[in-house]
């Protein structure tokens, strides 16, 4: 066939753009999760193991309430109160690590 004739592969617009990070968005996502994990070992120290153990099972591996309940050997309704409970700490550990940056 001739180059006329072909019919060019419009397929390559259709599929979505992947746009690399610009240096400065890379810098921001590297710094928020240290910033978190950070964070996240603070509120380790500072809180009972089996609570910490239960809250990060549930909220940072996202596993099952029924699975995190199983494990730990807790009611659901205890692991709403841990979760809502840590949550609201690791909010205030996170805003005093940032209030000591500036």
């Amino acid at each position: 066939a001739k180059k006329a004739d072909r019919i060019a592969d419009t397929g390559v617009f259709d599929r979505p753009q992947v746009r690399e990070p610009s240096p400065e968005d890379a810098f921001d996502e590297l710094w928020r999760r240290e910033h978190l994990r950070h964070a996240l070992a603070l509120l380790e120290r500072n809180t009972d193991a089996e609570a910490y153990g239960a809250f990060h099972d549930h909220v940072i591996e996202q596993k099952s309430v029924d699975e995190t309940c199983a494990k730990w050997k807790i009611k659901p309704n205890n692991l709403y109160k841990i979760k809502w409970k840590l949550t609201e700490q690791l909010k205030q550990v996170r805003n005093e690590l940032v209030e000591e940056l500036e």
